[in-house]
C-alpha cells in the first residue's frame, strides 16, 4: 500500500497529478516542495490536506512511512537531479515526460532504479489506458488488416510552439540544454508509446530522419535562446519478437509551413484503422476494408471510461501497478525504451545515419 504520494513541483501539472491521488481506493498522504511562495500558497489554498515544502530536498529527507511515491513535475532539466535524489531515499518515481534531456541521463535513471531495487514509469502513459487504444491493438491482433502493415503518424501543427504561442512565459522550452528538444521530446514521447503499445517492438530501427527550427516569426527578444526543432520527420522500422518488420512513416510539428494536417492511420493489404487517439479529438474508429470490389468503412464510437481522465491516469496507473493491481503502464526498462526512440531520431537526422535501439530485458 502507497502510504505518502511527494511531488516535486506545485504548479498546474502537480496539481493534476495531486488531484489524481484524492481518486485512488486508499488516499495517501500527500506532500509538494516548490521555491515559488506563490505557487506554494496557491498548491496549499487547493490541497490543504498536502504538506507543502519550499526545498525538495527538506522534503525528501522527511523519513519514509512505508512505501512511497515521488512525482517529478518539474521542467525536463531537473527530471534526472531529482528521480536519483528520490531512488537515494528509496522511493518509487513517477516522472514526466520527457525522461530526461538526453541519452546519458536516461541511462543513469534506469541504472540507479535496478541498483536500488525500485521502480520507475513516465507519464507519457496518459492516453495508454484509453478503451479505444485496446480495440484497435484487438483488431490489429486479429490479423484483420492483413500483413506486412504501415503506419502514418503524421501530426502537422502550427502555431502551437511550447515558449512562444503555447506558454510563452516559459522560454526554457526553447532551448535545448534546459528542454532536451522541441516537438520530438514533447509530443513525442505519446506517440512512440501508441505505436509501441500496439506492436510491443524487440527493437526500432531509425531509418532516417529530419529536423527542422523552423525559421519564421515572431522575433524572440534578445538573449532568448532558440535551439530546439519545430518540425521533424523520421522513418522508421518497429521489429517485433517474432520478426515481423513495421514501417513507421511518423511526421510531428509545433508549426510548419503549408497549413495543418493530421493522420493516425496503421494500413495492411486488407484494409486500415484509424482513429482518435486523443481525448479531445473525440472517441471515433474507422475502419475500412474491401467488399466485394467496393469501399466499404466501419465506424465505430468508444466512449472513454467516465471515471478517470488523461490527466489522472500516470498517478493511478503507476500505483495500482505497485500496489499489486492490473494497470496499463509505461515503466522501467520500456519507459528508458521509449525516450531512447525518440533520441534516436535526434541522432540520425544529425548523423545522417540509422540508429537501432534494442529493448533490454528486466532483470
Amino acid at each position: 500500500m502507497i502510504q505518502r504520494i511527494l511531488i516535486v513541483g506545485a504548479g498546474v501539472i502537480a496539481r493534476n497529478h495531486a488531484a489524481a491521488t484524492r481518486l485512488l481506493p486508499h488516499v495517501p498522504q500527500l506532500a509538494a516542495a516548490d521555491p515559488n511562495p506563490a505557487t506554494r500558497a496557491s498548491f496549499a489554498s487547493e490541497f490543504p490536506e498536502a504538506s507543502v515544502y519550499a526545498d525538495a530536498a527538506e522534503m525528501l529527507a522527511a523519513p519514509r512511512t512505508g512505501d512511497e511515491v515521488v512525482v517529478v513535475a518539474t521542467p525536463p532539466w531537473l527530471h534526472r537531479q531529482y528521480a536519483l535524489a528520490a531512488f537515494a531515499t528509496g522511493r518509487h518515481v513517477l516522472c514526466e515526460k520527457p525522461l530526461g534531456i538526453n541519452v546519458a541521463e536516461s541511462d543513469e535513471i534506469l541504472a540507479a532504479a535496478r541498483a536500488h531495487r525500485l521502480h520507475f514509469a513516465c507519464c507519457s502513459v496518459r492516453y495508454l489506458g484509453r478503451p479505444i487504444l485496446a480495440e484497435v491493438k484487438r483488431r490489429i491482433s486479429s490479423g484483420v488488416l492483413g500483413s506486412p502493415l504501415h503506419v502514418k503518424w503524421q501530426a502537422r501543427l502550427t502555431g502551437a510552439r511550447p515558449g512562444i504561442e503555447y506558454q510563452p512565459g516559459s522560454r526554457w522550452f526553447l532551448d535545448r540544454s534546459l528542454a532536451g528538444g522541441g516537438c520530438v521530446l514533447d509530443w513525442g514521447p505519446y506517440d512512440v508509446l501508441t505505436w509501441n503499445a500496439v506492436f510491443d517492438p524487440a527493437a526500432v530501427v531509425v531509418e532516417n530522419a529530419w529536423i527542422s527550427p523552423l525559421q519564421r516569426g515572431p522575433e524572440l527578444p534578445a538573449g532568448v535562446t532558440c535551439d530546439v526543432e519545430h518540425h521533424a520527420c523520421a522513418a522508421l522500422t518497429l521489429v517485433t519478437a517474432k520478426g515481423e518488420r513495421i514501417r513507421v512513416d511518423y511526421e510531428r510539428s509545433a508549426a510548419c509551413f503549408g497549413g495543418r494536417s493530421e493522420l493516425y492511420q496503421i494500413e495492411g493489404p486488407r484494409g486500415a484503422i484509424n482513429w482518435d487517439w486523443l481525448e479531445w479529438q473525440g472517441n471515433t474508429l474507422r475502419v475500412f476494408a474491401d467488399s466485394a470490389g467496393v469501399d466499404a468503412q466501419e465506424i465505430v464510437q468508444i466512449p472513454d471510461d467516465p471515471r478517470e481522465t488523461s490527466l489522472h491516469r500516470p498517478v493511478l496507473r503507476f500505483v495500482a501497478f505497485l500496489e499489486g493491481r492490473e494497470a496499463d503502464l509505461i515503466r522501467d526498462e520500456q519507459a528508458w525504451f521509449n525516450f531512447r526512440i525518440l533520441c534516436a531520431i535526434y541522432a540520425s537526422a544529425e548523423s545522417g545515419q540509422p540508429q537501432t535501439v534494442v529493448k533490454p530485458a528486466r532483470p
